[in-house]
């Protein structure tokens, strides 16, 4: 935003910069305590065109500024099988002709058909269909699903025991046939090096600044207080503190908590959080949940919410300062 001419501010909670990809220096060392390898890599001059190459062409980045280093190979290990594949397919590819040697040609047509899926197509009524359906029209053999899944549900799938097509597509793209890298010297230098050019573009990065607040006017974000009481206004707030706690901070939003909902087949209790301003659904659970109906009118009438392992739930609600909302199965 800060490289299109937009004026922008960044607010951090803590007293560095990289959240989860953060780091530490001790006895002379720094040591990574999150990211520890990069997808989607890619040299200087190669014709691959993933989310690196275009952050670095499209930001003005030298790819020297990154010092990534290739990896050397990974592994999926299985009790009785594993496959070890780099940055080159044709590894992979090979590793299942030796201990598949059935399934080397469906794997072959699962790739041939994945590459001409557009990742930005988010419309594609194949997004969402299961992965596992559409592996299981290549590939026959259960096991070999399930390791090339593997790596692939570990570093980027928020559904339990399969994912959406689409996210399949991009995630076997990045690991496979992309592959990763290193920052030779840590992911402090990424950091570093992004930070002095969001600066270098007018940019502002405020350490130590909380957001306790985020002011609604006419239902839309309008600005933020933070834990010190300075205010701050906005066109355009992004918060990357996740759906129920960017929810829970908005001003005047009636909060309704359903505890436990035994026909949901869950094994643990759960909560939901749906918040009402005037007319919208302002937030609906960020996990399995769809909200079917937005209008609520005035908070008093049926809100209906599809679950994944249910048909589906109704909270009623009553008044806008609701507390409990009663549920009924459809």
């Amino acid at each position: 935003l800060a490289h299109f001419d937009q004026r922008v501010c960044i607010l951090e909670k803590h007293y560095t910069i990289g959240g989860l990809n953060s780091f530490y220096r001790m006895g002379g060392r720094d040591y990574d305590v999150g990211l520890h390898a990069m997808t989607n890599y890619a040299t200087k001059g190669s014709n691959k065109r993933g989310p690196l190459a275009k952050l670095i062409r499209q930001l003005r980045f030298r790819w020297e500024d990154f010092k990534l280093a290739e990896q050397v190979g990974s592994s999926i290990r299985f009790p009785d099988v594993s496959l070890d594949f780099n940055n080159d397919i044709q590894l992979l590819e090979n590793e299942i002709a030796e201990s598949f040697p059935d399934q080397v040609d469906g794997f072959r047509s699962l790739c041939a058909g994945l590459l001409d899926y557009s990742d930005m197509d988010g419309g594609d009524p194949d997004f969402m269909r299961s992965a596992r359906e559409v592996m299981s029209e290549h590939i026959s053999e259960p096991l070999l699903v399930e390791m090339l899944l593997c790596p692939l549900m570990w570093y980027g799938n928020a559904r339990q025991n399969d994912m959406d097509y689409g996210q399949f597509c991009i995630m076997f793209r990045a690991c496979y046939l992309e592959g990763f890298g290193r920052p030779f010297k840590g992911v402090r230098v990424i950091l570093k090096n992004l930070v002095r050019k969001f600066r270098g573009l007018g940019g502002e990065l405020k350490l130590r600044s909380g957001v306790a607040k985020i002011h609604v006017e006419n239902g839309q974000a309008a600005g933020v207080v933070l834990d010190d009481g300075t205010e701050l206004q906005g066109d355009r707030i992004l918060s990357s503190a996740g759906n129920v706690e960017t929810m829970r901070m908005c001003d005047d939003i009636t909060e309704v908590e359903v505890p436990k909902l035994a026909s949901f087949r869950l094994s643990n209790p759960f909560r939901f959080w749906i918040g009402c301003r005037k007319n919208s659904v302002l937030m609906a659970p960020s996990w399995s949940t769809t909200i079917a109906k937005s209008s609520i009118g005035k908070c008093q009438e049926t809100i209906c919410v599809t679950h994944e392992l249910a048909s589906s739930v109704r909270p009623i609600i009553t008044s806008t300062t609701t507390t409990k909302a009663s549920c009924q199965m459809e």
